[in-house]
């Protein structure tokens, strides 16, 4: 079965897990800003189309009435995209049942980017209109020469996906496998060896053309429903594609079993003004949405389980709101991809005019927020970031961020910087990140081409932090509020560049600070630069050191205390 992501912690830490994974922490009474999003024009529909696999007066044909609809997704599909392109907006009613179609290229509405009138996909029972890239398997007989095992005929030679990444990243970027199993909708473990099999696990056997599968303890396949995800063949490709469309609603489905590894079973490409909402992109093998889009709004969806990633892609124009990411990565990083380099709850790059609201990502193997390079203009308003296996938030090489009512906790570093240029925070917690950092600021060696990349940019920092509250109560944990790489901005090092500019640039206010004290000659040493083991009296300061850094006040009306950091705990669970 699907492991466990768990986070070291103790009795009580997994308790506030568990709590925090019901909540959304924050509740909805300020305003932020939204960008530019989708407006897509329902009233424009004069065409209703319907799809329903259960019905036995449905044809592959249609004609598409309530009376006689298709039964065929695919083919109603290219009926509404055909209506759509001779100038009539059209809805596709997609009636409860489990559309396992497409061909090797999954299933794909290719447009030209031009003007239409809508096309509107939209499912007419929450949570039971499924497009699947999986395939029933009902043959399982005993596995010859593996114990406990079963096998079914596998003809499929996919072998290793080589991964899509520079080959010079460091190591643990390891090449994934694309086959995917599931019983009752759970995905399974994969291994590459039969000696590597336990229960809840399955091997691909590509020499002896089988799968071999070892089913939990005391499970009967025969009484379980099991699935093979098949679709696409083609990396390029997806579950169901959108490439050039514009004016496009996606409602109400659950998008699963796409067999990609690194990549989206829904993937958008150079799509605009979409809207998608009520929809399920959830245990997939790769990535569940891909984002590749402008003007683009997503509402109450989630992106669950995924072998790599919840999200990806590249929004401009955007709103997501009311969306959750969670358990993403655990494929991927059973299988060695324990680098994380890309794999994320979301991971989202060189978006522009973006907004997230109310969103949620825990428990993810990697990153639970990150903002790739290149973005600008970014609002997140009421977050929960937690139980994630790296960090919290991630705001890479980029300038332009507003944040309000974050809450980036119980991962083992909170929040994480590279050349971040212009960020706001308020209202936000950013703690109990342990054994790691509550926040780090560093900078990458890219300034040059962030300069390049984002014109107007002269320098690296301009932060404000304003009403929040970041610290930790483990005795333990030595790392520090601040930390950053290289070490020049604290003490006498004589240290020039981008750390100087983010102390000289640095506005912050009102905030609580506290650790508890693991060295008696620096009772309160919360903010620090370098990376060592352990901070020093020269590479630390105090709070009081802090605010007498020039060239201004620092934090003048903040405060060091435990006391409040403790009342900030509790208020996440209230």
């Amino acid at each position: 079965m699907l492991p466990t992501v768990t986070v070291q912690a103790t009795a009580q830490r997994q308790a506030h897990l568990k709590q925090l994974c019901l909540l959304l922490v924050g509740l909805f009474a300020t305003f932020s800003p939204v960008w530019a999003q989708s407006s897509v024009d329902e009233s424009q529909v004069s065409s209703i189309l319907h799809v329903d696999n259960q019905n036995p007066a449905a044809t592959p044909t249609g004609p598409g009435t309530p009376a006689q609809p298709y039964s065929s997704f695919t083919a109603a599909l290219e009926r509404a995209w055909n209506q759509v392109r001779a100038g009539t907006g059209t809805k596709l009613l997609v009636h409860p049942g489990t559309y396992r179609e497409g061909d090797e290229h999954g299933i794909n509405v290719n447009g030209d980017s031009t003007d239409t009138p809508p096309l509107v996909i939209e499912g007419t029972a929450p949570n039971r209109v499924v497009i699947s890239g999986a395939d029933v398997f009902t043959q399982w007989t005993p596995a010859a020469g593996v114990a406990n095992c079963f096998q079914t005929p596998w003809t499929k030679r996919w072998g290793e996906i080589r991964n899509p990444f520079r080959t010079d990243e460091p190591t643990r970027m390891s090449d994934l496998r694309k086959e995917g199993f599931y019983i009752d909708g759970k995905p399974l473990g994969q291994v590459r060896s039969a000696a590597e099999l336990q229960p809840g696990r399955f091997w691909v056997d590509e020499d002896n053309e089988r799968v071999v599968l070892y089913p939990p303890a005391g499970m009967n396949l025969a009484t379980h429903v099991v699935e093979g995800a098949m679709r696409p063949d083609n990396n390029d490709f997806a579950v169901l594609k959108f490439y050039h469309v514009r004016n496009l609603v996606v409602r109400g489905l659950t998008v699963t079993g796409c067999a990609k590894p690194f990549s989206a079973a829904l993937l958008l490409g150079n799509t605009s003004n979409v809207l998608i909402e009520d929809c399920h992109f959830d245990r997939n093998v790769g990535e569940g949405l891909g984002l590749n889009s402008w003007q683009v709004t997503v509402r109450r969806c989630t992106a669950d389980e995924n072998g790599y990633k919840g999200i990806g892609g590249a929004p401009v124009n955007g709103l997501l709101e009311d969306v959750q990411t969670n358990w993403n990565g655990w494929k991927s990083y059973e299988l060695g991809f324990t680098n994380d380099f890309d794999a994320a709850g979301m991971k989202i790059g060189s978006v522009r005019n973006v907004t997230v609201r109310r969103y949620k990502s825990v428990g993810n193997m990697f990153d639970g927020l990150w903002f790739d390079v290149y973005c600008q203009n970014v609002t997140v308003d009421q977050a929960l970031l937690a139980g994630n296996r790296t960090r919290g938030m991630n705001w890479e090489i980029s300038d332009g961020l507003t944040v309000s009512r974050l809450r980036s906790v119980y991962n083992p570093m909170g929040w994480l910087s590279f050349d971040g240029h212009n960020v706001r925070i308020t209202n936000s917690t950013i703690a109990f990140n342990d054994p790691g950092l509550q926040f780090m600021v560093s900078g990458s060696g890219r300034v040059d081409e962030m300069t390049t990349k984002l014109p107007g940019i002269e320098t690296t920092w301009r932060w404000n932090i304003r009403n929040s509250t970041i610290g930790t109560l483990n005795p333990s944990n030595i790392q520090l509020l601040f930390d950053t790489y290289p070490r020049d901005y604290i003490g006498n090092h004589g240290g020039t560049g981008s750390m100087v500019e983010f102390r000289d640039t640095y506005q912050g206010d009102n905030n609580v600070f506290w650790r508890p004290p693991s060295n008696p000659s620096i009772p309160d040493a919360g903010f620090r630069e370098g990376s060592g083991p352990s901070p020093t009296a020269e590479s630390s300061a105090t709070l009081v050191g802090w605010r007498a850094l020039p060239p201004s006040v620092q934090d003048a009306n903040s405060v060091w205390g435990q006391a409040p950091l403790l009342a900030a705990q509790q208020a996440l669970f209230t």
